[in-house]
């Protein structure tokens, strides 16, 4: 572990050396031990180690530590998120939010063509990661954090995700495809 990249209430995401592939990855950690979380963080690692796009991370490992905890391995995304951008930059250009909504678009619809389909849950600002400057010579998005991820399966249908990008009828528990297109709108 080389350092902490992010750390919330659920877990820690940290920068990593892999050092028999000799390349940099990102550890994420899970925090908590209850039988549901460890389920949960088990789906998020099973669904992005089938995806295969240019704008979702790529995870190559999982695996638990007994007695310590439970981990995932993926690609490093160095830069910042989209909500650090606006936050630093206050808006962006009208040439750089349509490659924006271009890139999450081009995510979502391939998440939603899978069988069955993968619906984030959780698109926003702070999810959407870019390695560099919103430039035409280094432009590339990767949608983040699966965690709240849906492969359709959930007998819960519950509200999930943030509720400033959250489409209304995902509060009754309505949550499908739809909700994601939603809250790339909003993004």
């Amino acid at each position: 572990v080389d350092s902490i990249i992010a750390q919330g209430g659920m877990g820690a995401i940290y920068k990593a050396s892999d050092t028999a592939l000799n390349v940099t990855v990102a550890l994420k950690e899970n925090f908590f031990s209850e039988a549901v979380a460890i389920r949960q963080f088990q789906a998020e690692a099973q669904i992005l180690a089938g995806l295969r796009h240019p704008n979702l991370p790529r995870v190559t490992d999982h695996f638990e530590i007994e007695g310590q905890g439970q981990y995932l391995i993926m690609d490093f995304i160095g830069g910042d998120d989209l909500k650090d951008i606006l936050n630093n930059s206050g808006v962006l250009t009208e040439e750089d939010a349509i490659k924006v909504g271009i890139d999450i678009c081009d995510a979502l619809e391939y998440l939603h063509k899978r069988t069955p389909p993968v619906v984030h849950r959780d698109i926003k600002p702070g999810n959407v990661m870019h390695s560099g400057q919103l430039t035409p010579n280094s432009y590339q998005l990767k949608i983040m954090d699966f965690g709240l991820a849906d492969l359709g399966k959930s007998d819960v249908k519950r509200s999930k995700g943030t509720i400033n990008y959250m489409a209304p009828e995902v509060v009754d528990g309505e949550v499908d495809k739809r909700a994601d297109i939603y809250s790339a709108g909003i993004t």
